[in-house]
């Protein structure tokens, strides 16, 4: 089944740009159109794909993803070097309602963010770039991550084997200039909840 997922993007004029020429835009918000398809596979699990053409698409992405996430909620970011993973866990974070920017903890391997109106509930950011091993991810306190909050991790596929079976794995692909393919693959009740929420509120369906 094709849908098309409506994502608002704020835009500033051609004044606030500092871009001179022509009749400047309306500061504010569009809807913009991102192609997604669904489809349910054979070992049970649901995949989601989606081309966004822009980081403030990707971004946004996230933030529509972000908005549903609560604590236990697993998501894996994997993808090659500059593909978008950070740009879309900024998406998620803000979505979530962080108070923090985030950044990359490639060197911290561990970052945490708090949430506006509630600062006991965490949003933790992984990177396992520099893991060599799965074992070291249990140095890290993986385990008290997973139940103490959101949990986001890049390369993920480093330390596969010690993840939970129940998680949405977000691959990330480079099209090319500044698209993005991403799959999204939900195995479990709750990440398949997931991805029909972020679906269902602007679904339009054709054959």
């Amino acid at each position: 089944m094709i849908i098309h997922l409506q994502v608002g993007l704020k835009v500033k004029s051609r004044e606030e740009t500092g871009e001179g020429g022509g009749n400047p835009p309306t500061s504010g918000w569009i809807c913009v159109t991102i192609h997604a398809v669904m489809s349910s596979q054979d070992d049970g699990s649901t995949v989601l794909r989606i081309v966004t053409r822009s980081p403030a698409e990707t971004e946004r992405l996230g933030e529509q993803l972000g908005t549903r996430l609560r604590r236990g909620d697993l998501i894996c970011l994997a993808g090659d070097l500059g593909s978008g993973k950070t740009c879309l866990t900024r998406g998620l974070a803000r979505g979530w309602g962080a108070v923090e920017h985030p950044t990359s903890p490639t060197f911290t391997l561990v970052n945490q963010y708090h949430r506006a109106g509630n600062p006991a509930e965490r949003f933790y950011h992984v990177d396992c770039y520099r893991l060599t091993t799965e074992a070291e991810a249990w140095t890290i306190g993986l385990d008290d991550l997973f139940d103490g909050g959101v949990v986001v991790i890049e390369w993920p596929e480093r330390i596969q084997g010690t993840l939970p079976a129940e998680r949405l794995w977000i691959q990330i692909r480079d099209l090319g200039g500044e698209s993005r393919e991403f799959t999204l693959r939900a195995t479990g009740e709750r990440p398949v909840a997931l991805l029909r929420a972020l679906r269902e509120p602007e679904e339009r369906a054709s054959d």
